[in-house]
């Protein structure tokens, strides 16, 4: 620990640069746009990831290469930030901050974790200016310090930290491949909408969330209960308010996600909750509604529970529901296992990487 110095990010980078400004569009029609949006989530998901026009200049300006760090300098999620791991034809947006590690000063992917974690968010919570919406410049997201040991440090601890990421990514790649297949079964016994003609809610019922009586954004004795909104989990809460199997889908300002969970937890007020028997055949033809046609919104899209309680179905015979259920509920279930592992092995390398950071840890 002795050798470790402290510098400060600005002085171990090559460029740091603003982002393109243009308009995302889900067309391919140029590069990827990468948005603060996108890096809020555990992974980026590039097949999500909208598009963007980029003439050939300007595209070799903003490009993002592996190791490059991006972080959001304006809104609610100021400090978020991601290093790019994957060689993916993309620029970043204007609202995020590119910074490139020289490698001849430092090991960008050792850098990368380091600005990825609680440390560097505390950091700039500590220098964001504005009230109504937090923003940081791009020298004060540049001017967090870091401990900077050796490079052959840097490079093992990097390895370490990349391991289970690798194992991560693993897990991800059978979760969407058991989802694939529970979709693929589903589309293959009930493509021919044979069956009774019913309504969503005679299969399920459907309510709203509620507002927490605690939030947090990360884990604590206090807020210990995943909290879920519109698209994905948004922090922690003090209570659940279920504990059975649900599924949740956006209310108010996100439609189109279904998101099903099997553990205690608390969907907030912008969520519609959905419990049913053949919770596996819910969450498949959930997945297969027209949200668009049913937005009551203006300023942003709406969602009511009696539009979605309203939507048609052919309900199919109960023997082949039950056996739909017995087969994709194995795969489901199959999917909550690596679910669990993910979570394992996540707060396993948060809960190593302040420890390596600071040398509390021999690599």
């Amino acid at each position: 620990m002795s050798e470790w110095k402290k510098t400060r990010l600005g002085e171990i980078a090559e460029s740091v640069t603003y982002g393109y400004t243009d308009s995302a569009t889900t067309e391919k029609v140029g590069p990827h746009f990468l948005r603060i949006t996108d890096i809020v989530p555990d992974q980026i998901d590039w097949q999500s990831v909208p598009y963007c026009r980029a003439s050939e200049k300007d595209f070799e300006k903003y490009q993002l290469k592996i190791g490059d760090i991006v972080i959001a300098r304006t809104g609610a999620t100021v400090g978020y930030a991601k290093f790019i791991r994957q060689d993916v034809k993309a620029v970043n947006a204007s609202y995020l901050v590119k910074i490139r590690i020289d490698a001849s000063k430092a090991n960008p992917f050792f850098v990368g974790y380091c600005v990825e974690s609680k440390a560097y968010k505390q950091y700039v919570m500590r220098n964001v200016n504005g009230a109504a919406q937090p923003n940081a410049s791009a020298p004060v997201l540049a001017g967090f310090e870091l401990p900077l040991p050796p490079r052959h440090i840097q490079d093992r601890i990097a390895r370490i930290l990349s391991d289970y990421d690798s194992a991560i990514a693993n897990c991800r790649k059978q979760i969407a491949l058991l989802e694939e297949a529970a979709m693929r079964l589903y589309r293959e016994w009930f493509k021919d909408g044979k069956g009774e003609k019913k309504r969503f809610d005679d299969i399920a019922s459907v309510c709203s969330g509620k507002r927490p009586p605690m939030k947090s954004s990360v884990l604590t004795k206090e807020c210990y209960v995943p909290l879920f909104g519109a698209s994905e989990m948004m922090g922690y809460t003090s209570d659940a308010l279920y504990s059975e199997p649900i599924l949740i889908t956006g209310r108010v300002g996100t439609h189109g996600i279904v998101q099903r969970v099997v553990e205690p937890c608390w969907p907030s007020d912008n969520t519609l909750v959905v419990k049913s028997p053949y919770i596996a055949f819910a969450y498949q033809f959930m997945k297969h509604i027209d949200y668009a046609s049913m937005n009551r919104g203006v300023a942003q899209p709406l969602l009511t529970q009696s539009d979605l309680k309203d939507v048609a179905l052919r309900m199919p015979e109960e023997k082949l529901l039950l056996k739909y259920e017995s087969v994709a509920g194995e795969m489901l279930g199959q999917v909550d296992a690596l679910n669990k592992q993910i979570r394992t092995l996540t707060e396993a390398r948060d809960r190593l990487l302040p420890k390596l950071m600071k040398g509390e840890v021999t690599v």
